[in-house]
């Protein structure tokens, strides 16, 4: 087989100065192809992002699936996959993903969120409050991971930890209208607390007036505190 052109070409031309060379590669040969190698998995991943970014999520994984190809322990790309897969309602392999992404990046908070997602997604609530756990436990400051402990907390009947959950949600992001909405629940819901319940949810419906999750909860408070409020005549 003969190679003609490219770095292929100049790699055979200096294998054929020493009969050992196929046995023993050049240090200069590894470098370079680590370059290349290299060079190729950054094109391949920042154009899986923009295409990630557009919405354009089966063809951006095949950009991050080249990227993991030319690169296999690239924990981003493994993340990013994870993150398609995810949009695309591919739960098993959107759990591989993250899951390979977690082994060369231990650490990685948000690999450890996005699983937890996917592991609730599946019904598998004890791994996926496992996985939200380790998420704060690499980086407490994420408002969407507590608001996700407090929904899976919930889910598991832990009122008190649920409602600690989504408040410590708004105390990092205080403009977080999901964890809004799921603390105006809960406490109409579990504590009777409609006046404070009722300002939750309308601090939700502020920050997104089209959230039907908000809105239904705002129809039960005021449901609610207006039974409770005849009763109390």
């Amino acid at each position: 087989m003969v190679i003609r052109d490219g770095i292929f070409g100049w790699v055979a031309s200096l294998l054929r100065g020493s009969p050992n060379a196929k046995s023993v590669p050049s240090p200069l040969v590894s470098r370079l192809s680590r370059t290349t190698l290299g060079a190729e998995c950054d094109v391949a991943f920042t154009c899986g992002v923009e295409l990630f970014n557009a919405r354009q999520y089966t063809q951006a994984s095949l950009r991050f699936e080249e990227a993991i190809a030319l690169s296999h322990d690239r924990a981003e790309a493994h993340y990013y996959l994870g993150l398609c897969h995810l949009r695309l309602d591919s739960l098993e392999e959107a759990r591989d993903a993250f899951t390979m992404a977690l082994c060369f990046a231990p650490d990685m908070a948000q690999a450890h969120y996005a699983l937890a997602i996917a592991e609730r997604h599946v019904g598998n609530l004890d791994a996926a409050l496992f996985s939200v756990e380790r998420s704060l436990a690499c980086a407490d400051v994420n408002a969407d991971a507590h608001n996700l402990r407090g929904a899976l907390l919930l889910q598991r009947g832990d009122i008190q930890g649920a409602l600690l959950s989504f408040e410590h949600a708004i105390a990092v992001n205080p403009d977080h209208p999901a964890a809004h909405s799921n603390l105006g629940y809960l406490l109409f819901r579990d504590f009777d607390e409609y006046d404070r319940a009722a300002r939750h949810i309308e601090r939700s419906l502020e920050l997104e007036p089209d959230n039907c999750n908000a809105q239904c909860n705002y129809t039960m408070v005021l449901s609610h505190r207006g039974k409770h409020e005849l009763g109390l005549r």
